[in-house]
């Protein structure tokens, strides 16, 4: 598959021959189109229940650090139930719509379409208002590592929401998400959160806490049940 290296690629055909998945699929950034070099490739490894290979025995196939090996259960999947961390909804949504088949099923045949509510979008602000304080907290201890993936993630994925009132579509891809804001209030800090992604030295203190308030006030619209433009 496009993007992916020849050495990773070898070692994908190699599970896949070994551990007899019923799919095999790239998601994440390295499956849209705002990879970049610093990207992981993250793979998903859909086995039936009784056959499912667990993430440290994946693991032991390869040494690469930029290889992510997630293993799901193919009747989870199907039904919509995952034990996950992430906003469920919205992260199916993310799968099922952004991933790319490498080998086996489709992963859109697999991942019924998802229905998007509004608990949905106070889950998912919920959960990028916990990535912002993350941030600040870690610029207080000077990890900025960290800041850089919390407050990026942070302000696209309340992006991601934004745009959903507006127009009722999900958009998955940082870049996509930047080329529907159209009017962008928030320009300062878009672009802000757009030079992190890609360059830890653009990390400016003071936006962390705007990206607070931001999320904040993208959470009142969706408690009033209001749209805005974007």
């Amino acid at each position: 598959m496009k993007n992916i290296p020849n050495e990773i690629q070898a070692v994908l055909e190699k599970i896949w021959t070994e551990t007899n998945p019923e799919s095999m699929f790239l998601y994440g950034s390295s499956a849209r189109d705002d990879f970049d070099e610093a990207s992981d490739f993250e793979v998903g490894l859909v086995f039936q229940k009784e056959k499912k290979v667990p993430r440290s025995e994946l693991a032991k196939y390869h040494d690469f650090k930029n290889l992510k090996l997630y293993p799901f259960v193919l009747e989870e999947l199907e039904v919509g139930k995952i034990d996950t961390p992430f906003p469920k909804a919205i992260y199916l949504s993310s799968l099922r719509d952004g991933g790319k088949t490498i080998f086996g099923k489709e992963v859109r045949e697999i991942i019924k379409e998802v229905k998007i509510d509004m608990i949905d979008l106070v889950e998912s602000l919920g959960f990028s208002l916990g990535r912002a304080y993350c941030a600040v907290v870690s610029s207080r201890q000077n990890d900025m590592v960290a800041v850089q993936e919390n407050f990026s993630k942070a302000v696209f994925y309340g992006l991601q929401i934004k745009i959903f009132l507006k127009t009722n579509k999900l958009v998955h891809s940082y870049e996509q998400i930047v080329k529907e804001i159209g009017i962008r209030e928030d320009i300062e800090l878009i672009e802000n959160a757009m030079k992190v992604r890609k360059d830890i030295s653009s990390i400016e203190i003071p936006m962390l806490y705007r990206a607070i308030s931001f999320l904040n006030e993208i959470l009142e619209e969706v408690r009033n049940g209001e749209t805005s433009d974007v």
